[in-house]
């Protein structure tokens, strides 16, 4: 893999507040097509650079992202600016976004500079393929870290994927000890800013942390749900967020 230069060097598209992404209700709209592209003002482009620093992953097998392919991407930053990046990609080791600047050049964003990433499908860039929201990091009680949001509404299934390196044994046939990358997962609730750890992703974790309503189970049991993955708790989570009456929600 090439060295990468952490550098914030980008195309600014309009001006938000952040305080808009501070809601109970994580947020998954997109920029409106009325939304004004500024590609050419050097003045703004250098308030976001970054100190520059070198990585590579040339001697660690496996990927370091969650998809190696390049997407569109729209970044809404902490400063209130929404920024489309035409080619993106999440780094799940480093916890850092990179895309290609206009220069052709791989460059990552600082994740505390980052409020959310809407990533966008491949074969259709009109159609949201991923939201990952910057929240803190209560596994390595740091500031900042990227959650994948599943769904919208008053209760939201996050996930921290977090990219870790394995090493085995020197082998002799090979002349090396090989390095590789593997992935934790962290799933856990997020209702009212708040975030709940969830256990394992199962109905045991999921009920203890959703107030209790005797509707639930008859609901599981018509809808054959199990609650075992993430389709089934998404699913379940969507009919759990429209029990809730709109002016509580909002």
């Amino acid at each position: 893999m090439k060295k990468i230069i952490f550098l914030l060097s980008l195309v600014f598209i309009s001006s938000k507040t952040f305080a808009q992404w501070q809601q109970s209700k994580l947020d998954f709209s997109l920029p409106t097509e009325s939304v004004a592209v500024n590609q050419n003002d050097p003045a703004l482009l250098q308030t976001l650079l970054r100190n520059s620093t070198n990585i590579s992953y040339t001697d660690i097998e496996g990927t370091a992202f969650w998809k190696e392919n390049w997407q569109k991407a729209y970044m809404y930053t902490r400063a209130g600016n929404i920024i489309l990046l035409d080619k993106a990609k999440m780094n799940l080791y480093a916890g850092e976004l990179h895309y290609i600047s206009a220069s052709g050049t791989e460059l990552a964003v600082e994740t505390s500079a980052v409020s959310k990433v809407v990533f966008m499908q491949t074969k259709d860039s009109s159609k949201l393929d991923a939201v990952f929201a910057v929240l803190d990091n209560y596994i390595d009680k740091t500031p900042a870290a990227f959650f994948r949001v599943f769904n919208s509404g008053y209760y939201q299934l996050l996930l921290l994927e977090q990219k870790k390196v394995k090493t085995t044994p020197y082998d002799p046939l090979q002349a090396k000890a090989i390095s590789s990358f593997y992935s934790n997962y962290n799933y856990a609730l997020i209702n009212n800013g708040k975030i709940f750890p969830l256990k394992d992703l199962d109905k045991t974790s999921l009920l203890s942390n959703l107030p209790f309503n005797t509707e639930y189970e008859i609901w599981l049991k018509e809808h054959k749900n199990k609650l075992n993955n993430k389709t089934d708790v998404v699913s379940f989570l969507n009919y759990v967020n429209s029990l809730i009456p709109v002016n509580i929600s909002n």
